[in-house]
């Protein structure tokens, strides 16, 4: 399986704010992620945790989640 990783501008703008030790940290943890999910995707989604919406949205749950990158750092 392939893996397609697109960011949209507004990812870069803000990546483009960090560190160069943040981006590194967050281009590694996102390639990390796309890398074990072909085979190991239940390991990714323990990375994984959804953000919490609302709790009247017709019973529908979020479709989001977050990713950690560090103690501070989190990625949509």
């Amino acid at each position: 399986m392939d893996i397609l990783i697109e960011s949209t501008k507004g990812f870069e703008k803000d990546i483009a704010k960090l560190s160069e030790d943040e981006k590194a940290a967050v281009i590694k943890k996102i390639n990390d992620c796309a890398s074990l999910f072909p085979t190991q995707k239940a390991d990714v989604y323990r990375k994984l945790r959804r953000l919490r919406l609302p709790t009247n949205l017709n019973g529908y749950e979020s479709s989001l989640y977050t990713l950690r990158i560090s103690r501070t750092l989190r990625v949509i």
